[in-house]
Order: structure tokens, then sequence, then C-alpha cells
């Protein structure tokens, strides 16, 4: 494995994750589709993690373990991105599991029947819940909500002049996608497939992050680079959601999924 090249890189980023690694490279490594590698970004565990990692690495001659210290999440995916060498690069969080072991190879038959598009995406499931995120995306609905880094696959010419941004600690894969989403030459494809099941205690819960403040402005600077009719409706509905109304909207919508976490950690 380690002298052919993957068709998918895996980059996990991992701090202090022994309590769920084990079942999120355990989804990886039972996978029917085997052209993958797994590159698992450890910002210096002291709970055991790296012994975890190892003993699979020892298995699995397909994993690469970075050891060293990151400024955050986004930090250590760049690291992955750095030495990924894989087609398509798939984030996953080392509290995430795989949906089944033939996810790779729906994903991977996709792709080949859309003509390699530059990212494909699909859904996730939340926890362990049955409630499906998120569909398909227009800019309007990705001006309200991102799609799920864990639904997403990128192909790797991507990251040859972008990487994550470290001013967003909590929400840099919501920008990185509206680039995305906005730039014309890039091919983006939907496909209804179940990714994997997200953690919903992740960094982008209950993290405070500058994006939400300048949102507006980024995303909308962004859009003028796309299509006129899609620009022109984002603004009015960015203008219209900054309304009484839609912050009264945004605020149910926040409320109910704080709502929904709390009875899914109370309920595990």
């Amino acid at each position: 494995m380690k002298d052919s090249t993957p068709f998918i890189s895996v980059i996990i980023p991992v701090y202090n994750g022994k309590a769920t690694l084990d079942g999120c490279l355990n989804s990886i490594v039972l996978q029917t589709f085997k052209e993958i590698e797994i590159i698992v970004v450890n910002s210096l565990s002291t709970d055991g993690t790296d012994e975890i990692i190892e003993s699979y690495k020892e298995r699995f001659d397909f994993i690469t373990h970075i050891q060293e210290k990151d400024s955050g999440v986004y930090d250590a995916m760049n690291k992955g991105v750095a030495c990924a060498k894989g087609s398509y690069f798939y984030f996953l969080g080392s509290d995430d599991v795989l949906f089944s072991p033939t996810v790779f190879e729906t994903v991977v038959c996709k792709i080949t029947e859309k003509n390699m598009p530059d990212i494909l995406y699909g859904n996730v499931l939340l926890g362990d819940s049955n409630l499906i995120h998120n569909g398909e995306y227009n800019l309007c609905k990705l001006y309200d909500v991102n799609v799920c880094h864990q639904s997403i696959f990128y192909k790797k010419n991507i990251f040859n002049s972008w990487r994550y941004d470290l001013r967003y600690p909590a929400l840099a894969d919501w920008y990185f996608n509206f680039k995305c989403f906005t730039n014309r030459s890039l091919s983006i494809v939907y496909s209804n497939v179940l990714v994997c099941r997200y953690a919903l205690n992740g960094l982008s819960s209950f993290t405070v992050d500058p994006l939400y403040g300048e949102k507006h402005d980024l995303f909308i600077g962004l859009a003028k680079n796309f299509f006129s009719h899609e620009y022109y409706k984002l603004k009015k509905y960015s203008t219209d959601s900054r309304s009484v109304k839609g912050k009264i909207k945004a605020l149910c919508f926040h409320i109910l999924y704080t709502l929904f976490y709390f009875h899914y950690k109370l309920s595990n």
C-alpha cells in the first residue's frame, strides 16, 4: 500500500481522543474500498491517544501518525493536507464514525460517474439520531449553515493554493466552503449518500468565532464573483436575514439546536 497512490486521504485531527478514536479508525479500516491512506495529526495528546494510533499503525501500513503541537484543529488539518497523497481529501473528526463499511466504495462510484468533480458532498447523521444533515445546498442555504465537512470529498488540486484560514478557529471550514461554492472554476456535485455519524460536541457547537461578525461582508464579497442572479438573490436574502424577523428566525433555530444537543448529551 505504501508504494501505491491512494484515491482517498482521510485526515483526522485529534487531541486527547482516546475515548472515541478507536471507533473512528475502526470504521475506516473496515471499508470495502482499500485505496486509502489515513493521516492522524495528533497534537501531543496526553491521555494515551498515541498508543491507539500506534496499535493501528502496526497493523495497517497506510496509516501515518504526525505528533506535533498545533494551534488548533484547522492548523492540524492543514498539516495533514501538506503530506496527503490521495486524489481526494476527506476530513473526519476523531469522535465521528463512517456510516457503513461501503461508504467509500459508494462515494468513489459517484465520483467516477460524475466525471471526477472538484467536490462531491453528501449527508451526515447527527449523533445517534436519525436526523439527516443537510441535503443539497445553494448560496442562500450555505449563508445560513455550513456543509458538514465530514460529508465532503475535496479533490487534491483545491489545496494547491488554498488552506484553512487560521483566523477562524471554529469555522474556517465554513469560510473555505463558501470560497469553493463561489468559485466558478470548480465543479461541485451533491449526492444523496449518508457518509458518517457526526458527533454533536464538535468545536463549532459552542465556540465563539470572529467569522460570525464578518460573515455578511465576507460572503457577499465572495459571491460577487459568482453568477449574477445567484449574487443578487443572496444579497437580498442576507439583507432579509439581518432584519428583526430574520434574527428571530436564527435565534429559534439556535435554541432548537441547543435543546437537541442537550437532549442528546443527557441520553448518552
